[in-house]
């Protein structure tokens, strides 16, 4: 299984199931054919979206049953993992792969996934990089709801986890620019307001790219400031919130 694959659709495939047998789809905005080259495969296709091309991979329910079973933590966990699903794995083609993190590209390969489970009748998705699966119903959901500006799809793409300390970390947002970030309590705020300020400031960072430097940027709200440090290494971002206004702790 290639280790660059970020996105799994889990699906009831039968056993002589091959990706040819995909169709291409054509809308008023999209247009996803098959590569011309990949007709014959059964395990390995590529698609064209609009122009971008896109790597697919089928796995077998023995394939995937390692993989079902690392995601204890998640509610859909039991599902996956007592089920005999297959998947068909979706990542930028190679010519492509350096831009994954372009709003772009990645939700091409949202929307690419969309088609493909309605077409496979799926009922999951896995996003490896963030350790979250959800529904495919949900899924089709948080895609509908995304933002036109937001480069990351949210809850699935990222995940933000509360430490016993108060601490709030992302977990995903390193496939977009090759760091997380962390907030430690201050000022009062509570865990849902730091919450917010986390997912704002991951979108920003997805936008705009990796911190290398420690730099002020703005918050979300007016006349809010967030200080941004990162490790030595650049893994981690230390976000800190500047607020001289008590209005904004909410």
């Amino acid at each position: 299984m290639d280790s660059k694959l970020s996105l799994f659709i889990w699906a009831q495939l039968p056993p002589d199931f091959y990706l040819s047998q995909l169709e291409g789809w054509t809308d008023a905005e999209s247009r996803i054919a098959r590569s011309p080259s990949q007709f014959d495969h059964r395990d390995h296709m590529e698609m064209i979206f609009n122009g971008l091309t896109f790597s697919l991979f089928h796995f077998d329910a023995e394939d995937m049953a390692q993989t079902a079973a690392q995601y204890a933590t998640n509610p859909y966990e039991q599902n996956l993992s007592r089920s005999s699903l297959s998947a068909i794995g979706i990542m930028p083609a190679d010519h492509i792969a350096s831009g994954k993190h372009s709003e772009t590209i990645n939700n091409y390969l949202l929307q690419l996934a969309r088609y493909v489970g309605l077409e496979i009748d799926a009922k999951f998705i896995l996003w490896q990089p963030s350790q979250q699966t959800m529904a495919f119903s949900q899924f089709l959901g948080v895609t509908n709801h995304q933002g036109q500006n937001d480069p990351i799809s949210i809850p699935l793409q990222m995940a933000l986890i509360e430490q016993s300390d108060g601490t709030i970390h992302t977990n995903g947002l390193r496939y977009f620019c090759e760091q997380e970030i962390r907030f430690k309590p201050s000022f009062g705020f509570a865990p849902e307001a730091l919450r917010k300020r986390a997912v704002h400031i991951a979108q920003k960072i997805a936008a705009s790219g990796k911190i290398s430097e420690r730099k002020k940027t703005d918050g979300l709200f007016e006349g809010e400031l967030v200080m941004l440090t990162p490790d030595n290494k650049s893994q981690w971002v230390d976000a800190a919130i500047v607020a001289d206004d008590p209005r904004q702790l909410h």
